[in-house]
C-alpha cells in the first residue's frame, strides 16, 4: 500500500511542481521529506526519479527557479544542494551547479556557519564530487574543531568543553548541531580520512551516550 501510494505521489508530482508557485522554503522541505523516508520507500523514490523523465525536469526546473534565477546567498545554495543530495539526484545540470557552488565557497569559507561547512562537506561527499576538494575542506574543518592538525587527544574533552584553539571567527560561534558534526564525521569516512576521536567522543555524548546507529539524523550508515 506504502509503494502505490509513493507510485501516485510520484506520478502527479511533476504536474504539481508546475502549477504551483511554492517557496524554496516549502520546495527544500518536499525534497528533505523525500529524502528522509525508511529505506526502503526512499529506493522507491529514487528508482522513479531516475527512470521518469517528467520528474527529472520538474526537479531541474525547481533548480533553476530557485537557485539560478533567484541569485540566492551561498548557505541557502548550500541547504538546496544537501536536500537534492538526500534525495539522490545528479545530472549535468546539478554537477555544473555544484562546481560552481564550490568555486563560491572557496573565498568565502571563512564566513560559513559551521553548520553550513558541514552541510557542503556532506553534499559533495553524498554525490561523489569534488572528492579532492572536499577531502582538503573536510580536515579544516576538522582542524579549526578540534586544534592543531586536526587531532586532538581525547584527554582535551572534559564534559560538554570541546578544545577549539585555533577556531576561524566563523567557525568559532558554537557548536555544530548533532546532525551536522554527524554528517562531517560520514563524510570523513567517506572520503578515507581518520575520525578523530574528539569527533567520535562529542557525537557520543551529543546523542546520550550511544554512538548513534540509524540513519534519518541518527546514523553513520544512509
Amino acid at each position: 500500500e506504502d509503494e502505490a501510494l509513493l507510485e501516485l505521489i510520484c506520478d502527479r508530482l511533476p504536474a504539481a511542481l508546475r502549477l504551483s508557485d511554492g517557496t524554496l522554503a516549502l520546495t527544500v522541505r518536499l525534497l528533505e521529506v523525500l529524502g528522509e523516508l525508511p529505506a526502503r520507500s526512499k529506493l522507491h523514490v529514487c528508482t522513479h526519479l531516475h527512470r521518469r523523465r517528467k520528474l527529472q525536469s520538474a526537479i531541474k526546473d525547481c533548480i533553476n527557479k530557485h537557485v539560478v534565477s533567484n541569485n540566492l546567498d551561498l548557505e541557502a545554495q548550500i541547504t538546496v544542494a544537501r536536500a537534492i543530495a538526500r534525495l539522490g539526484f545528479e545530472d549535468q545540470l546539478s554537477q555544473e551547479w555544484l562546481s560552481r557552488l564550490v568555486a563560491i565557497a572557496e573565498p568565502c569559507l571563512e564566513q560559513l556557519s559551521i553548520d553550513a561547512a558541514c552541510d557542503l562537506c556532506w553534499t559533495l561527499a553524498q554525490l561523489t564530487w569534488q572528492i579532492e576538494w572536499n577531502r582538503r575542506h573536510a580536515t579544516t574543518i576538522v582542524s579549526r574543531l578540534y586544534g592543531t592538525d586536526g587531532i586532538a587527544s581525547a584527554e582535551s574533552l572534559d564534559g560538554d568543553h570541546v578544545q577549539q584553539s585555533q577556531s576561524l571567527p566563523g567557525l568559532s560561534h558554537g557548536r555544530p548541531q548533532p546532525r551536522s558534526l554527524l554528517g562531517l564525521a560520514w563524510s570523513l569516512t567517506v572520503l578515507n580520512e581518520a575520525v578523530p576521536a574528539p569527533l567520535l567522543l562529542e557525537l557520543h555524548g551529543l546523542f546520550g551516550g550511544k554512538i548513534p546507529s540509524d540513519w534519518c539524523g541518527f546514523g553513520l550508515r544512509q
